[in-house]
């Protein structure tokens, strides 16, 4: 393995448990390290005082493994996995891209997003705001004025006509990391799909439990006083009731008795 920046990381291999019997601690697997190049000939060193393992730069050109005391700190080696960020609101006719990829370099001292067809979302220092533009399609843009990478749920301002309504008009968009089994909170953050409107807040701005009325009843339609119409018969239809009372929050006695039988009782 040729070396690069790191000095000292982690490997997840440990021997705790069972002296010189070396496993990986994510699958519980047993490892040979009779293949493995060790930093010293007589590594491992440490016996029962260093139960876990490292990969260190010291050489020239390879990594060398060594043992190491499991409560020390070093690096730790991330993988290096792509994250996709959806747009979601945009209507069907819409050309702007609905996914984007975060950039490698950054652009005004910010992360650019890329989408697959030449749409990119970068941060306009001059301008203070975060702005969707693609050279194919000039004039056509789509803004928002968010000091932070515009994560979550924002009224954007789309410019130039991107396909659908008007040629300018706010239109409240998600930027959102989030997978399909989860909810993206209008901060951006993810929880799961399960705390949606269950009462309790899951999201630091508890917009999970926004939103969340089970009927939604059209008022210019809806005739709460009248029966529904029978169906295949003239009759109306009888709607059978049941009310379980689960709480009472204030008994009024006195509005509970008329004036007749309350003036008998002051007497």
């Amino acid at each position: 393995m040729k070396k690069n920046n790191l000095n000292q990381a982690w490997l997840r291999f440990t021997d705790e448990g069972s002296e010189g019997v070396w496993h990986d601690k994510w699958t519980n697997e047993n490892k040979d390290f009779s293949s493995i190049p060790w930093r010293l000939s007589s590594e491992p060193t440490g016996f029962i005082a260093e139960n876990c393992t490292g990969l260190t730069n010291e050489a020239e050109d390879y990594y060398w493994a060594f043992d190491i005391d499991c409560d020390q700190k070093i690096n730790s080696v991330c993988q290096d996995v792509q994250v996709y960020f959806h747009m979601r609101g945009l209507c069907s006719g819409s050309v702007l891209d609905r996914l984007y990829r975060l950039a490698p370099s950054l652009y005004n001292n910010r992360r650019t997003f890329l989408g697959p067809s030449g749409w990119a979302l970068s941060w306009e220092s001059e301008n203070k705001l975060w702005m969707i533009s693609n050279a194919r399609f000039p004039g056509v843009t789509a803004n928002v004025t968010e000091a932070n990478y515009p994560l979550g749920s924002h009224t954007w301002v789309i410019s130039g006509g991107d396909g659908c309504g008007s040629e300018s008009r706010d239109l409240l968009l998600t930027l959102s990391a989030c997978r399909s089994d989860q909810f993206t909170c209008d901060d951006g953050r993810c929880v799961d799909m399960g705390g949606r409107c269950d009462q309790r807040e899951d999201c630091n701005d508890g917009s999970d439990e926004k939103e969340c009325r089970i009927v939604h009843v059209d008022k210019s339609k809806y005739l709460k006083d009248k029966q529904p119409p029978a169906v295949g018969v003239e009759d109306m239809v009888q709607v059978d009731v049941d009310v379980d009372i689960t709480r009472i929050l204030l008994i009024n006695e006195g509005k509970s008795l008329n004036n007749e039988t309350k003036e008998t009782l002051d007497n």
